[in-house]
């Protein structure tokens, strides 16, 4: 990985099997973790994707690959509330700004 090149998003319809692949090994709560991103996801409910996959990310104990891969997916999720919040989505459009307001 070259670390002056942001890592490539998943593509949003493979999120949930590559994150179910990706912590196949993993234990609770990463696993219920896991669970809610892809509940989220395929509900596309993209606000709640986003929180969700912010909170698996700050799991201690993730493996270097399990955090790129998470950031991979949090990439493709994020676009997706970005575009929501730009469609009249209001609760993407607030967890777009909670997101602005943490850089």
């Amino acid at each position: 990985c070259d670390p002056g090149k942001p890592p490539e998003a998943v593509a949003l319809a493979d999120v949930p099997q590559v994150l179910q692949e990706g912590f196949k090994d993993a234990k609770s709560p990463v696993k219920e973790g896991v669970a809610a991103v892809v509940k989220a996801v395929e509900a596309k409910d993209w606000a709640q994707a986003s929180l969700a996959i912010q909170e698996l990310t700050a799991q201690p104990g993730l493996k270097k690959p399990q955090q790129e891969l998470a950031a991979r997916c949090m990439i493709a999720i994020n676009a997706q509330v970005a575009e929501a919040a730009e469609a009249g989505d209001e609760e993407a459009a607030e967890v777009r700004q909670i997101h602005r307001s943490e850089k």
